[in-house]
């Protein structure tokens, strides 16, 4: 989780050849806490089968678009795609994402949720056929990965710097090697999330997709926890009268129930996970500090709610059913909204992955008729 902001410059992306498909390279760069979108490339394509726009006026549909827009001071951050629910079941026209640590439970009852309207790119897209067909997406042809030359460069001018500098931040990092820095680098993408929206009435449908995640590792992110949002080295607390307690931030249900335990520390604790670095997910715990009690907590009724999200593995062909089908009507636009952005609550979203550049495509495909 960063809190910190970046800039990302969006580079002239690859074009799908048998399916629509949506291309990007995004470098990432720290500088003055600020981030925006220099420029964003976009090359689509479709096949015989599908066509694009970002216009529902029928003239306006083709088979590949290449066009470039400047979007200058878009704000780009870690947000979180929890609390959804809320949102779907009011069928919202475009996706809500909300700011990854303000929701805790503050003195009695207290919680707080913000809004992010910027902090994740997003682009609505109309898909045309002149057949009645179902739209998918194609895994064969979609993914998000970490672009190793951008990362091989940007890791040897860390080095460099960590080398030399006299700053009491970067002497933990000195140890590392190239290959090293490279490597944290490269798991920003598995932070990173696509999601689609068809905002229809009549097939209304929202889906995230985590490119990165395997079938056989189970993935399964937690929109709730401790958190050391300042990474000072202990997680976050408030003091209710006299006592003060861990926060516990995050889409979780009977907040009512969350158990704290009776002993205190006298002293800090050490890093909760020694072998990693110091992180907005990896801290001590304070002294002098109610601490939170998860096992009890949950065993008190307290519900972590989890990331609802897709590999691409979901989309194999031979799952008939797949998590997205898009229903086209002949000759009739199909409004999708698709929206890139990185997954506040990911245990990969902390800082050392900033400065990472990574690869992105989306691309679509004819699935089957709709009379089937």
């Amino acid at each position: 989780m960063k809190k910190n902001k970046i800039i990302l410059t969006l580079y002239v992306g690859i074009i799908a050849l048998s399916t629509i498909g949506l291309g990007a390279s995004l470098a990432w760069y720290i500088n003055s806490n600020q981030l925006f979108v220099n420029a964003i490339d976009i090359t689509i394509a479709g096949d015989s089968d599908l066509r694009i726009s970002e216009s529902d006026d029928i003239d306006s549909f083709v088979y590949e678009i290449d066009h470039t827009e400047s979007r200058l001071h878009t704000v780009f951050e870690p947000i979180t795609n929890a609390y959804s629910d809320d949102w779907i079941a009011q069928k919202k026209e475009t996706p809500v994402f909300y700011d990854d640590t303000l929701n805790w439970q503050e003195l009695n009852d207290g919680s707080i949720k913000n809004i992010k309207s910027d902090g994740y790119f997003s682009q609505t897209l109309y898909l045309y056929s002149d057949n009645d067909v179902y739209a998918t997406i194609d895994p064969t042809d979609t993914y998000l990965k970490a672009n190793a030359s951008f990362n091989n460069a940007y890791a040897n001018e860390l080095y460099n710097r960590y080398q030399t500098s006299v700053l009491d931040e970067d002497k933990k990092f000195k140890d590392l090697t190239v290959e090293q820095i490279e490597e944290r680098l490269n798991k920003l993408v598995e932070a990173m999330r696509y999601s689609i929206l068809i905002p229809d009435q009549n097939s209304y449908k929202y889906i995230i997709i985590d490119p990165n995640k395997t079938k056989e590792e189970n993935k399964v992110v937690e929109y709730g926890g401790l958190l050391d949002v300042d990474v000072d080295g202990v997680y976050d607390s408030y003091i209710n009268e006299t006592t003060r307690y861990e926060k516990v931030y995050g889409d979780i249900s009977n907040r009512d129930k969350i158990v704290y335990k009776d002993e205190m520390l006298p002293v800090d604790s050490q890093l909760e996970d020694t072998t990693k670095d110091t992180s907005a997910f990896n801290a001590a715990h304070k002294a002098h500090t109610k601490l939170f009690d998860k096992e009890a907590s949950i065993a008190n009724g307290v519900v972590f709610n989890t990331e609802k999200s897709y590999g691409l593995y979901d989309f194999a062909p031979s799952n008939y059913l797949k998590p997205l089908e898009i229903p086209l009507t002949a000759f009739e636009p199909k409004k999708i909204v698709l929206t890139i952005f990185i997954e506040g609550w990911d245990l990969e979203s902390v800082n050392y992955t900033m400065g990472a550049t990574f690869d992105s495509k989306v691309s679509f495909k004819v699935d089957r008729p709709r009379n089937q």
